[in-house]
């Protein structure tokens, strides 16, 4: 019985210490549901793999969100990658992880934030790209436009995409007609692109 009691608690003692608000509210990853939105039958390649064609679900490590990169492809057309480069800082997690920490003689020592950082659970995707719109803190479309005579890289600092509330709309209602989400996430995200 003695060695189930400490077992017990070196369990909650390992869940308390490598557990923190980041990583247990949002994750180390987040899920991107990826949509070339003007051809169904162009392939997506991430990190050297195949993962779907005309639409993909992957998940990403939040640390990875500013290095994230997607390949498109058919037969008879270039290849273009559409390149993601920065990322957003979840300051909010930050917050709760020190609200949240122990307190040792009177001073808080939020020593989980050390594994916040290490997963990278801090970040999350710029969704001020117009081609990232976010569901929810854990999922993010990414709205592809493949153009098959054109062999450039789409990278948020090579090409400037137009960042208008019209766009942002007109590529979330594509992803509403294809059924890639519901109406409630369609109603939710067409708020927040409003509110904007």
């Amino acid at each position: 019985m003695k060695k189930i009691t400490q077992f017990v608690f070196i369990a909650t003692l390992c869940v308390y210490l490598f557990s923190s608000c980041a990583t247990i509210v949002g994750g180390s990853k987040y899920t991107a549901y990826v949509q070339v939105t003007n051809d169904p039958k162009a392939n997506i390649r991430f990190n050297g793999l195949n993962i779907g064609q005309g639409s993909a679900t992957i998940d990403i490590f939040r640390k990875d969100a500013a290095r994230t990169s997607f390949e498109i492809s058919k037969e008879g057309c270039p290849t273009q990658t559409f390149k993601f480069e920065k990322r957003i800082f979840r300051g909010w997690s930050l917050v709760g992880s020190f609200l949240l920490a122990p307190v040792i003689s009177g001073v808080p020592i939020p020593i989980w934030n050390v594994v916040d950082f290490a997963t990278g659970a801090y970040y999350k995707p710029d969704k001020g790209d117009p081609r990232i719109i976010k569901n929810n803190y854990k999922n993010y479309y990414y709205n592809l436009s493949y153009d098959c005579d054109s062999p450039e890289d789409y990278s948020d600092s090579s090409k400037e995409v137009q960042n208008t509330k019209e766009g942002k709309l007109i590529e979330l209602k594509e992803l509403f007609d294809k059924g890639m989400i519901t109406k409630e996430e369609y109603e939710k995200a067409r708020q927040a692109i409003l509110a904007i």
